[in-house]
C-alpha cells in the first residue's frame, strides 16, 4: 500500500495563484511599482531626446473627473504631423512601458504623433488608480479622452487620427471605434480580447469571478449579459465605420484563438473591405508575438512573423491617412 502522508494538508490541492493581471483586489506594492514607473519614465525621456519630442501630461477622462495620464511622443522638431494614434498597451493592472518605445519611434520618424493613456487600473499611480480598473467600461472614455488630447494639440481632423492597441488594449481600440464612430479613419488591433461571453467559458469560474465581483459589471454572465455585450467588441462590429486592421495568432494562449478568430469572420462579412485580417500560425512568442523587443538595447527582436506584422500595420496605417485627406464624412 503507498505510504499514508503525515502532512494531509500540505498535499492537498492548492488553490490557483491569483493573477495581478486580472485580479483588482490583489495587493500589490505600490510604492514599488511607482518607483518602477518613474525609473522607466527617466529612461524613457533619455533614449527620446535627440530622437523625437516626449512629455507627460494629463487629460480629464470623458467619462468623469478621473485625471488620465498621457504619454506624448510627437516627431522631432521641424518635421511635419502628418497623422496621430492613440497607443493602447496590453494587460489590466499593467502599464505603458519602454518596450512599445522602438515601434512608437518608428511611428515618429513616418510623422505620426502617439499619445499613449494610462487608462484607469494602470499600476504605478497607486491604490486610487489601480483599484479604478472598469474592464471595458470607463477604460474606453479614458481612451476616447487622449484622442481628444492629440486631436486639439496637433489639429488634426478625425480622418487623420487612429487607434492602435494590443491585447486588453486591442479590446479598447475597438470599442473606442464604435462607440464614437467618427472620431478615427483606422484601427489596429492586435490579439485583441474579443468575447467576454465566450472568454468567461473557457477561461474557468476562477477567471469569470473577477469579473462578477467588479462593481461596474455587477455579476456572472447569465445575470448581466448585456453588460458582457457591451463590453465585447464582436458584438460593436456594425458600429465600426473605420477602416479595421486585426492580428491573429492561433498559438495564443491568453486571447485563444476559439474567441479570436470569431471576430475576424465578423469582420470580413460586416466590413469587406473596410478589414484586414491577419492570422499569423504558430508564430514565436504567441500572444507577444509582435512586441519583442531586446530591453537592454532597445531594439526590436524581429522574427519573420514580427516583421510581417509591422509591416502591414504600418501600410494599413499609411493607406488610411492617404486615403482621407480632409475631414472624415459622416455616413
Amino acid at each position: 500500500m503507498p505510504d499514508t502522508p503525515t502532512n494531509p494538508v500540505a498535499t492537498a490541492p492548492q488553490p490557483p495563484k491569483r493573477d495581478v493581471l486580472y485580479d483588482a483586489n490583489l495587493d500589490i506594492d505600490h510604492q514599488a511599482e511607482q518607483a518602477a514607473r518613474q525609473a522607466d519614465d527617466a529612461r524613457l525621456q533619455s533614449v527620446a531626446s535627440g530622437e523625437l519630442q516626449f512629455h507627460k501630461t494629463t487629460v480629464k477622462s470623458r467619462a468623469d473627473d478621473f485625471a488620465v495620464e498621457l504619454y506624448v511622443f510627437e516627431p522631432p522638431q521641424g518635421v511635419q504631423v502628418r497623422g496621430a494614434l492613440v497607443w493602447l498597451y496590453g494587460g489590466i493592472h499593467d502599464r505603458f512601458g519602454v518596450n512599445y518605445y522602438p515601434f512608437i519611434r518608428e511611428a515618429a520618424s513616418k510623422g505620426i504623433a502617439v499619445v499613449a493613456p494610462e487608462y484607469r487600473g494602470a499600476k504605478g499611480y497607486g491604490p486610487h488608480y489601480y483599484d479604478a480598473m472598469d474592464y471595458g467600461g470607463r477604460e474606453v472614455d479614458d481612451a476616447l479622452a487622449a484622442a481628444d488630447f492629440i486631436a486639439a494639440r496637433t489639429g488634426l481632423e478625425s480622418s487623420k487620427l487612429g487607434v492602435l492597441g494590443f491585447s486588453h488594449g486591442g479590446l479598447i481600440s475597438l470599442l473606442a471605434a464604435a462607440r464614437d464612430p467618427d472620431r478615427f479613419s483606422v484601427v489596429v488591433a492586435s490579439v485583441p480580447v474579443t468575447n467576454l461571453v465566450l472568454r468567461m467559458a473557457y477561461k474557468g469560474p476562477a477567471y469569470a469571478a473577477l469579473f462578477e465581483q467588479n462593481p461596474a459589471i455587477g455579476g456572472p454572465v447569465h445575470e448581466r449579459t448585456a453588460e458582457y455585450v457591451r463590453r465585447s467588441p464582436l458584438y460593436q462590429v456594425g458600429n465600426l465605420r473605420a477602416r479595421v486592421q486585426v492580428h491573429l495568432a492561433t498559438n495564443d494562449d491568453d486571447v485563444e484563438y476559439l474567441e479570436a478568430s470569431s471576430l475576424g469572420n465578423a469582420l470580413r462579412v460586416h466590413l469587406a473591405d473596410r478589414a484586414d485580417v491577419r492570422v499569423y500560425q504558430d508564430p514565436p512568442g504567441g500572444h507577444f508575438f509582435n512586441r519583442r523587443v531586446d530591453l537592454e538595447t532597445l531594439a526590436r527582436d524581429d522574427t519573420e512573423q514580427q516583421t510581417q506584422a509591422w509591416n502591414a500595420t504600418w501600410s494599413w496605417i499609411e493607406a488610411a491617412l492617404a486615403a482621407a485627406p480632409g475631414k472624415a464624412e459622416s455616413p
